[in-house]
């Protein structure tokens, strides 16, 4: 094991020396092996698939706030609490059988959860009865394991404690997720840093960059708008994680945690509407990014919680998916490469 790596190395996690340039495959690994958050793990290639694909780039000359073209995002799922029930998160497809939702999104243990795909339009594909075919028609299909990150706290007594930490959830469905341009897993964020391996999608700095926030929630400040039918979604900027800190000075924002800006385009206050943040039902739903040098988008985070969607211009917080990639994929089996 090293302590020390020479110019040109990096040390990984497990002590190993790893040339900053090395690409997939040289990684320091045994035969058959990979790297995964720094550790050397066996990967069968059956958890390896395709990912972040975006059949409709119109998306990309929009600017702000708006409706979400068809096909744009194609990762975005909704969260429901029966067949024709209320949608009131937002989940992230990641495989044919896999979707993260927020933790705080399935606290309720007796509930029977389905999730939605393929819709830009609310309910656009339920029948003339308000229903879905469930597992059957290619956009609804019922849960059937969740699996709640297991240090995640729902409540507690303590102000300054900070509740929403690990919020995150993973949710297995019954049959296989039907795939078509309306319908595609989005690439996951893992943490290696300049270390090669299956974690293609490396821990870039992100301060600074802009990612896709989308969701069917509420379009005014909490309690006081509507909800759309059209899939929103905007465009943020990752926030300063320390500036981010002091701004939520009664609790730690803490390193599996991520920022994004609710600052609007103008120089109006937060009273005025010169604000955009997720909000109400938003929970759950993507952070995207494009990858640098690729066409492929990455999950970057997944909404946790604001300050009733953007008061006081307080930055909105999401659960940073790298921090979570060995645990996503010590149960699920998934892992993406964008090579």
């Amino acid at each position: 094991k090293c302590l020390f790596c020479d110019s040109g190395y990096t040390l990984s996690t497990d002590y190993t020396c790893v040339a900053d340039t090395c690409a997939s495959g040289c990684n320091g690994c045994g035969a058959g092996q990979d790297r995964l958050n720094g550790v050397c793990i066996d990967i069968p290639q059956s958890g390896k698939q395709s990912c972040g694909i975006v059949p409709n780039n119109d998306m990309m000359r929009i600017i702000g706030g708006q409706d979400a073209p068809d096909q744009s995002l194609p990762w975005q799922a909704s969260l429901r609490a029966g067949n024709g029930g209320t949608l009131y998160c937002g989940a992230v497809l990641i495989s044919d059988r896999w979707f993260i939702t927020a933790a705080h999104c399935t606290t309720h243990q007796s509930m029977t959860f389905y999730v939605v795909v393929g819709e830009t339009v609310k309910f656009e594909e339920e029948n003339e009865i308000g229903n879905y075919n469930v597992n059957n028609d290619g956009y609804m299909y019922q849960i059937e394991t969740r699996i709640q990150h297991p240090d995640y706290v729902k409540d507690t007594d303590d102000p300054a404690f900070n509740y929403h930490k690990d919020d995150i959830s993973l949710l297995k469905t019954q049959v296989p997720v039907i795939f078509s341009n309306e319908v595609q897993p989005i690439c996951l964020n893992s943490q290696e840093y300049k270390l090669g391996g299956i974690k293609n999608p490396s821990n870039l700095d992100l301060e600074g960059s802009k990612v896709i926030i989308s969701g069917w929630g509420e379009t005014q400040a909490h309690g006081y708008g509507s909800f759309p039918s059209v899939l929103q979604y905007g465009e943020f900027e990752i926030h300063n994680q320390n500036v981010c800190d002091q701004i939520w000075f009664y609790m730690d924002i803490i390193d599996s945690q991520i920022c994004v800006s609710t600052d609007g385009p103008g120089e109006g206050s937060w009273q005025s509407g010169d604000t955009m943040a997720p909000c109400t039902a938003d929970s759950g739903g993507p952070w995207a990014f494009r990858y640098p040098g690729s066409e492929k988008y990455v999950l970057a985070g997944i909404q946790s919680f604001g300050s009733r969607c953007g008061m006081f211009k307080r930055p909105s917080v999401g659960t940073r998916i790298s921090e979570y990639a060995l645990w996503i994929y010590q149960n699920t089996g998934v892992w993406s490469d964008i090579s």
